[in-house]
């Protein structure tokens, strides 16, 4: 067991589809902490034996294979070597629940996916099907998606390592993560509906419908409609 307990866990998926049974074929995890923002330099990654996600009842999408073959070498090389190790599903499984045992908080794990209906909906569903049980409770499931589109705009993620790849995808969305809770989720920051101007929120002005405005735009804007059309 790690001395600090790491209660966030940003979780990754690559699949084979896009829907909520969606074959896995790599599983990625990275445990951090919201208070210190710091990140657990021992992460999770595990690839995927394909035929035995298939076989546990995963589905393969034809648009999403299509779309793999799109990416880059390296990525599409986590998934088709053959002289790399590949866990059978169950494993793949188990071995996860071992470590957001010894390296999280266990069942008590905030797990962030990237898409309310995606990472951790996938893999909530390969547990049960096999059946296994689920290692973290349903109501710390967490959306890292809603906090990218609700802040990404101002605070942009700085990819590492390989895109498309579970580990340094997580990696990547974890410290991106922590970016926006440290910058955006208190109302210290806003951003201009009219133009690309942020700042503190005691500089902008807040105007019917159309939300915040820099003080330019703001001067240069009579009415709330023609401030929308600013925006388009």
């Amino acid at each position: 067991m790690s001395e600090h307990i790491f209660t966030h866990v940003m979780l990754d998926l690559e699949t084979m589809g896009k829907g909520p049974e969606a074959a896995i074929v790599a599983i990625g995890a990275v445990a951090f902490d919201i208070e210190t923002a710091a990140i657990s330099p021992r992460g999770f990654y595990v690839r995927v034996d394909l035929k035995s996600a298939v076989e546990a009842g995963g589905v393969m999408d034809p648009d999403t294979v299509i779309w793999w073959l799109q990416q880059s070498e390296a990525a599409r090389a986590e998934i088709t070597r053959d002289d790399i190790e590949r866990r059978l599903i169950v494993n793949a499984l188990l071995d996860f629940s071992h470590w957001l045992k010894t390296e999280a908080g266990g069942e008590d794990s905030r797990i962030w996916g990237n898409g309310a209906a995606f990472d951790n909906v996938i893999l909530r569903r390969a547990y049960q099907r096999l059946p296994l049980a689920v290692p973290w409770s349903h109501w710390n499931d967490r959306c890292y998606r809603t906090i990218k589109g609700l802040y990404g705009r101002d605070i942009k993620i700085e990819r590492t390592g390989v895109h498309h790849h579970a580990l340094s995808d997580a990696e990547a969305q974890a410290a991106h993560l922590l970016r926006m809770l440290d910058s955006d989720l208190t109302p210290a920051h806003r951003s201009c509906n009219a133009c690309d101007w942020s700042g503190p929120v005691s500089e902008c002005v807040m105007l019917g419908s159309v939300g915040p405005l820099c003080p330019e735009c703001r001067e240069t804007t009579d009415t709330v409609d023609t401030a929308g059309d600013a925006k388009q």
